[in-house]
């Protein structure tokens, strides 16, 4: 019997030596207990459980303005930025998430902070595609997670949560955290941004025509991994969006995001061009229709920023706007922080509406022919066998 015991306190000390561990280490942004430089202030295992973090952190963090979207407004806008006026900012963005699910997480962030008065949402043209035979008539596993009525959901959520620390994979993910503090990692901050510093390592290593061929294979795969089409249903978890920021008055602007020029081309190649122009035109003419206009920025057109060129002669030199083709850095996150917040005149970016919608789609395709060249180019110089 004493030998049961034994065995029993040492298991639970054991179990509790973990759970402090990790709590402490918080290696998935969760808690956010006290920082220490070098120890765990940076967070290399955090972006591998955002949409269960996301989900809780932003109720903690209270935020006056809510930013949605995918990776590149996850990497691409800072909420600590000036502009925000010292308002609390979360970035609730998240890597590969539907369309529905940034809605759905929005919506019941809505449901839990009053205090939200300004949603600014990325649109992307590939959460409004859909697969042809795909069901998505069953409900997604995520609504547990963001249902705070059913005192059966609560027990799912206090499960998930102590998931994060009191599990092997908490465990591993503190070990790692920790091992990884001097390395040029990315890390997601107690505000939702994601630092994007791992690119900085690949640029090293590997340089930025590993990158840019990496991210072009990335979009064909997608594209002809099941026949593409725009999905009528996207418009209707626009709706729920919407509906609910008019009636609880909370401001809602839409942005279209800056694609550096090589990746409109690669739709072209991809024969998507032409959808991507006309999803552009439905989704104004759809926010047309309500009594108060829906405000979209639009800062897909070319400009100097989305025709950055590649530094062929040193692979290893970080872009200034750019990642890669589907990832802008913050500094060119400024730049439509700047044109949507003050109004600047940087001629960067263009308020899309009915009367100039057909105008912009003109000012595209122009934009794309001169531009063929330098993309011919381009192309040669990252799909050669010489580095």
């Amino acid at each position: 019997m004493k030998y049961i015991t034994t065995f029993f306190i040492a298991f639970i000390g054991f179990i509790l030596a973990i759970g402090t561990l990790a709590w402490f280490t918080d290696p998935y942004g969760m808690y956010w207990s006290p920082i220490i430089e070098n120890v765990n202030k940076i967070k290399p295992e955090a972006g591998t459980r955002t949409r269960i973090t996301k989900a809780y952190r932003v109720n903690e963090v209270k935020p006056q303005i809510l930013l949605v979207g995918n990776s590149r407004v996850e990497m691409g806008l800072d909420p600590t930025h000036q502009l925000f006026n010292n308002k609390r900012v979360y970035n609730q963005a998240m890597p590969g998430s539907s369309l529905q699910m940034q809605i759905d997480y929005a919506l019941a962030a809505i449901d839990n902070n009053p205090n939200i008065e300004h949603i600014i949402m990325g649109v992307d043209y590939f959460d409004f595609l859909g697969s042809q035979g795909v069901d998505n008539t069953t409900p997604p596993a995520y609504l547990k997670r963001l249902n705070n009525q059913n005192t059966a959901l609560n027990i799912f959520q206090l499960k998930e949560k102590a998931a994060l620390i009191f599990s092997l994979d908490a465990l591993i993910s503190s070990l790692n955290t920790i091992y990884q503090q001097s390395k040029e990692v990315s890390s997601i901050t107690p505000l939702g941004f994601n630092t994007a510093t791992t690119y900085k390592d690949i640029m090293r290593s590997e340089g930025i025509k590993a990158l840019f061929v990496q991210k072009l294979l990335n979009i064909t795969k997608f594209l002809q991994g099941n026949k593409k089409t725009l999905n009528a249903e996207a418009y209707q978890h626009l709706e729920k969006l919407i509906s609910t920021t008019t009636a609880k008055k909370i401001k809602l602007n839409f942005f279209i995001s800056p694609y550096h020029y090589s990746y409109l081309h690669w739709l072209a190649k991809h024969e998507h061009w032409d959808a991507f122009l006309s999803w552009k035109k439905t989704l104004v003419l759809h926010l047309a229709k309500y009594n108060d206009p829906l405000i979209l920025w639009d800062f897909s057109g070319f400009n100097r920023y989305i025709t950055e060129p590649v530094n062929a002669k040193d692979v290893h030199s970080l872009m200034k706007w750019y990642w890669e083709p589907a990832h802008y850095r913050k500094e060119l996150g400024n730049k439509l922080l700047s044109a949507m917040l003050i109004k600047n005149n940087d001629s960067f970016g263009i308020k899309l509406n009915s009367h100039n919608i057909t105008n912009t789609i003109i000012d595209n395709q122009k934009g794309m022919h001169a531009t063929k060249a330098s993309w011919k180019d381009l192309e040669r110089w990252l799909f050669s066998n010489k580095n």
